[in-house]
């Protein structure tokens, strides 16, 4: 597996670069040009030099980034490793508990059933009574709003 993928990355760069080197070599990649920077005008190049260019400026700086970021990861693992260190070596000189000779196997407790929730009463029309705290205002039995009646 390891020689297949391999292979197949090497003929994708190979390919790569020759499309990128076939496209370079048109006559209209190497025509002249000045590039003008702001206020600067670059002497005259062909255009395949300033793609070019772009391409290793672009690649110079993202290596440098990665390189300090890999630096910085580095140093921070090392210091965090070195912590890690020092509390396995603090956590063994801390004395444990005294232990029986027996060690006791916990069991899983077992969850109690919980009882089924009662649903309230129907009245004789099939609609369910409302307790009186949830609604103060009405203190007699009367009808609710919606039609259901309240329990005094």
């Amino acid at each position: 597996m390891k020689y297949f993928k391999w292979t197949t990355i090497s003929l994708i760069v190979i390919l790569f670069f020759i499309v990128v080197i076939q496209t370079f070599t048109q006559d209209i990649f190497t025509h002249k040009i000045p590039l003008l920077l702001f206020v600067y005008r670059t002497p005259e190049f062909p255009i395949f030099y300033y793609v070019a260019g772009a391409f290793l400026f672009g690649l110079v700086v993202g290596l440098t980034v990665a390189l300090v970021n890999y630096f910085s990861f580095s140093s921070h693992k090392r210091k965090l490793t070195k912590r890690v260190k020092e509390l396995e070596k603090d956590l063994e000189e801390v004395p444990l508990p005294q232990r029986e000779h027996k060690t006791e196997i916990l069991k899983p407790k077992k969850k109690k059933k919980q009882k089924p929730v009662e649903k309230p009463p129907l009245d004789p029309e099939g609609t369910t009574y409302k307790l009186k705290e949830l609604w103060e205002g009405n203190e007699h039995g009367e009808e609710a709003s919606d039609g259901d009646k309240w329990i005094n």
